[in-house]
């Protein structure tokens, strides 16, 4: 339960106005060089309500003076509770005879009979968990100013270890457990959020196997663990420098190739004995079902070819050439000998021979320039290595 809850702090007087009628769980005054102190060695503590006062008188072995304190709190020692009054002085400390200081229903104004001075009480705030907590577990301070573990059904369950109690069950039901600095949360979802959550490395030292719950998150969102198993994070981060490098043998065995746009030889970065290959050349999957490709390593192809007349698409084409009375067609060629027709003037020839006409005795003609062309595809050039030991 968290106590901050229940402490008010004040000067002169303390205002409440949500109070069980119940006990002051502590009381603290403390003098200062302001303090105004009364003439006899009493201390009053006063319990207003409207009309109704109630007044609690602690008698002192002298006069309290600047800078002294009285301190009425719970005190857990030799396996019980019990509430002391201690009047704390510059060197040593006094026991007092405790009272129990009873505060009304509501509303309580807490005074004393010292001015200016600084007043620190815990009270039974009107809330259900103050309310099951204090009439359970504080009834015999109440009666009896004292509790022992005795007065706890579960007892056997606490243990003390320097002046703290232990809390040891096999089974608890709550519905939520905190730790005081909110560092650790357990709802009653099932949903645990820790800052941490580390195993013990020694066997002799308590530990645990294996932890069920329905999801694990941080408290601030950003990690989470579901029922699933999907793990939820912004990102994932080594918190210490390796102290070995990669094994690249097994990254790049003997015969991988690497491909760079950087100069720099593999051996400097992974070690090994690097060639350079492939220069001017574009690389090719080995595949056994064309000659051209069947086996590693091969080379073949150029960047210029110079066909040859196998190479060559088929052409064909035919020449027309005769003569004719009435001025027929002379010339008349097809396919890839293509040119205008040509008609003679009419001329007719028998048995003699007459100047001016001629005949077609050949047909030349030249194609191409014997140059090799271009065999390159698209390419993108990057520096090519193969390890060879």
């Amino acid at each position: 339960m968290n106590l901050e809850n229940l402490k008010v702090i004040g000067v002169d007087k303390i205002s409440v106005t949500d109070s069980l009628s119940a006990p002051l769980l502590s009381f603290k005054l403390q003098l200062n060089n302001n303090t105004v102190i009364p003439n006899d060695s009493n201390l009053q503590i006063l319990v207003k309500q409207n009309n109704m006062v109630k007044t609690y008188q602690f008698e002192l072995p002298a006069p309290l003076t600047v800078d002294d304190a009285i301190i009425m709190e719970p005190i857990y020692e030799k396996n019980k509770v019990t509430m002391k009054t201690i009047l704390e002085k510059e060197n040593e400390k006094i026991n007092l005879p405790s009272l129990r200081i009873d505060l009304f229903e509501g509303y309580n104004e807490i005074s004393t009979n010292y001015q200016n001075c600084l007043l620190e009480i815990l009270y039974p705030k009107d809330i259900e968990l103050v309310k099951y907590f204090l009439m359970t577990t504080f009834a015999s301070v109440i009666e009896n100013n004292s509790l022992t573990l005795d007065d706890l059904y579960f007892k056997d369950a606490f243990t003390n270890e320097l002046g703290k109690l232990n809390l040891e069950v096999n089974h608890m039901t709550i519905d939520c457990l905190s730790s005081k600095n909110n560092t650790f949360l357990l709802d009653d979802l099932g949903n645990l959020s820790v800052n941490s959550l580390t195993t013990k490395e020694k066997e002799s030292d308590t530990s645990f196997n294996n932890l069920t719950i329905k999801s694990l998150t941080s408290q601030n969102g950003k990690f989470q663990l579901d029922a699933n198993g999907n793990l939820t994070v912004n990102s994932i981060t080594s918190t210490s420098t390796p102290t070995t490098k990669p094994n690249f043998n097994l990254i790049y065995p003997v015969g991988s190739i690497y491909m760079s746009v950087n100069a720099t030889n593999p051996q400097i970065l992974f070690g090994g004995t690097w060639t350079s290959i492939a220069q001017g050349r574009t690389l090719f999957g080995v595949d056994t079902s064309q000659t051209e490709f069947q086996t590693v390593k091969k080379t073949c192809g150029a960047k210029n070819v110079a066909l040859t007349t196998e190479n060559l698409p088929h052409l064909s084409g035919t020449i027309g050439n005769h003569g004719a009375e009435n001025g027929s067609t002379l010339w008349s060629p097809t396919g890839v000998f293509q040119s205008s027709s040509v008609i003679q003037n009419k001329y007719r020839v028998v048995d003699k021979v007459v100047n001016g006409a001629s005949s077609i005795q050949s047909i030349a003609f030249n194609v191409g320039n014997n140059q090799p062309h271009n065999n390159l595809p698209p390419y993108f050039t990057c520096y090519i290595w193969q390890r060879v030991s």
